[in-house]
């Protein structure tokens, strides 16, 4: 089995291989795909001897303008998520104007996740259990259980009904 010409290039072989489908030429499209390499670094223009990249273009540019670093997309921190709540706290007190002088200052994390609780989902996090709930707080009752006497119990309670006999 031999290929008719020779191939050259991509677009060559992508129009080889559709002919090999369409004609029912399974050994010719196994034998081309065969050829194929997965290896992304064997190709050719990967294969270029990388140089030393120059310093960035936009870091020295961000510095002879003084321009603030880009806004975040998502806060990481609980901090953030509060200054992000405490924006809107100064929007509804103070006004619009406040708070987008506040944002041009230091611009708050585009999202930040309000249903995440102790680092699980908030869904799950309220269906635990309250001691369950409380490890993920860190609040562990270390109460010990009120030993109860039953003899005792019994005899306040038969003393009880007696009184109420009584009267």
């Amino acid at each position: 089995m031999q290929t008719q010409h020779i191939l050259v290039g991509e677009l060559q072989l992508g129009q080889t291989l559709n002919h090999c489908v369409r004609d029912g030429k399974k050994h010719e499209f196994d034998l081309l795909l065969a050829m194929l390499s997965a290896d992304v670094s064997q190709q050719d223009q990967f294969a270029l001897q990388q140089t030393q990249a120059p310093e960035p273009l936009e870091n020295s540019l961000h510095e002879q303008f003084n321009v603030e670093n880009p806004q975040t997309l998502q806060a990481t921190t609980v901090i953030e998520e509060l200054y992000s709540l405490k924006l809107g706290q100064v929007a509804l007190d103070e006004g619009l104007t406040a708070a987008r002088l506040q944002h041009c200052l230091r611009p708050e994390a585009l999202h930040f996740q309000s249903n995440i609780r102790h680092g699980i989902d908030s869904d799950v996090y309220e269906n635990l259990s309250p001691t369950v709930a409380q490890r993920f707080v860190g609040q562990v009752n270390n109460e010990r259980e009120i030993e109860i006497n039953m003899e005792d119990l019994i005899l306040s309670q038969q003393q009880y009904q007696a009184e109420l006999l009584t009267v």
